[in-house]
């Protein structure tokens, strides 16, 4: 949206009419992408296995926001890198494997590992075993996203506007 608003501030005055239609086109594209993974994958899930899914990628934020008001360490950049390593565990963890018990994809991958790698296996992870799906993809996608935000913040100084935000007190 920022830089549809820069582009846009150059060639036109009036830009009122412009966050509306980018929302309305927001929500028709996330409407079709739900009902594209509900073709996809709703046969063989249930409507609380989706929500199910769809809370472990909303969780990816749980990080980033508690960070952001709680530590003042925290780093715009770190928080990207916890939310991408994050978002692409929780694809590899839980979108992946849904779509392949599906028929969507060969379950090869699942059952094997890809390229025979058992390590890397999605609902065994690192040889990881005896939890459930979901439980399994939540461990690993807020470890690996808590991880990532702490060590690329500590790794970089704030910057003097993330420095000067202020934090969530105690008192």
């Amino acid at each position: 949206m920022p830089l549809l608003l820069r582009w846009k501030q150059r060639s036109a005055g009036d830009l009122s009419a412009l966050p509306l239609a980018v929302r309305r086109i927001v929500i028709v594209a996330l409407l079709l992408l739900g009902y594209l993974y509900f073709r996809i994958a709703g046969e063989a899930y249930a409507l609380v296995s989706i929500g199910l899914i769809s809370f472990a990628a909303v969780a990816q934020f749980a990080p980033a926001l508690l960070g952001g008001m709680f530590w003042k360490g925290g780093t715009k950049a770190g928080a990207l890198a916890g939310l991408s390593l994050g978002f692409a565990l929780w694809v590899w963890t839980l979108l992946l494997p849904s779509i392949a018990k599906s028929g969507w994809l060969d379950r090869g991958f699942l059952d094997h590992g890809p390229f025979g790698l058992a390590l890397l296996k999605p609902e065994q992870l690192f040889g990881l075993s005896g939890l459930d799906s979901l439980t399994h993809a939540l461990l690993w996608t807020l470890l690996a996203n808590i991880a990532a935000y702490v060590g690329v913040s500590l790794a970089r100084a704030p910057s003097a506007r993330e420095a000067s935000q202020p934090c969530v007190s105690s008192t």
